[in-house]
């Protein structure tokens, strides 16, 4: 059995010791990854993978036929977690994280949490989605939320309100 690797070149479903990302697998059947590198001819810099510059922009949101989130090691799973959502409707599968800024660190920010989520009914706007609590160190299972006016699904947590769908990539 070999690795799965992104047309970038980085190998998928290999769980990082510290860090959840998202990974989609497209309609071509490429997959593509946050910790995939791109070069940025703008500024000469190499930066992450991004959902919005490289999924969105690009209108390859719309091939993106599994969605999934993988998660570290962690003292209730050893082996990390993994979540996967199929899609089966183009422009539903959405993606984002919940941080906090403070004034130190290396970017200034700390990653609360981070979700991956598809649209289960476009008229709704009803959603189900996975979330990876960093604090928590752990993944929930499969929840139902909606993308007008998405609520927390812990204490701690603030509610979302709206999503921002053009970001997003979501076309109702």
């Amino acid at each position: 059995m070999g690795f799965v690797k992104s047309v970038l070149g980085s190998v998928i479903g290999a769980f990082l010791p510290d860090k959840a990302y998202w990974a989609v697998k497209l309609s071509n059947d490429k997959w593509c990854s946050e910790i995939d590198q791109r070069f940025e001819p703008r500024n000469g810099l190499i930066r992450p993978f991004d959902w919005s510059l490289d999924l969105v922009d690009t209108g390859d949101i719309a091939n993106v036929k599994e969605l999934w989130l993988f998660c570290p090691p962690n003292i209730h799973n050893p082996l990390g977690s993994t979540a996967r959502l199929p899609i089966v409707e183009p422009n539903t599968a959405f993606q984002f994280k919940i941080g906090n800024s403070y004034a130190f660190g290396a970017d200034g920010r700390e990653l609360q949490s981070q979700i991956i989520g598809r649209v289960v009914d476009k008229e709704t706007g009803d959603c189900e989605f996975f979330a990876w609590d960093a604090p928590l160190k752990v993944m929930s299972s499969p929840m139902k939320n909606n993308i007008y006016n998405f609520t927390s699904w812990r204490p701690g947590i603030a509610n979302l309100g709206e999503l921002s769908l053009d970001v997003l990539g979501v076309k109702l």
